[in-house]
């Protein structure tokens, strides 16, 4: 697991370029207030945790129930 996590946190920083993706955030959410903005901001966020998460924790399991 020690492994999987350097290769977790390694790769996530080139995927999840905040900077990168705020024009994806930003033009759907153009009419919606600032506040309603940072609370959907943060739900993508603790979503996103929960995945990667689950993705640290029970990758390989799911990876080896489909023979990859």
């Amino acid at each position: 697991m020690r492994q999987g996590a350097l290769i977790v946190f390694g790769a996530l920083p080139p995927i999840a370029n905040p900077l990168g993706n705020a024009p994806f955030f930003l033009a759907p959410t153009a009419g919606e207030t600032d506040a309603s903005r940072n609370i959907l901001a943060r739900k993508v966020a603790v979503n996103g945790r929960f995945l990667l998460l689950a993705a640290l924790f029970l990758g390989d399991d799911i990876l080896a129930l489909f023979g990859v």
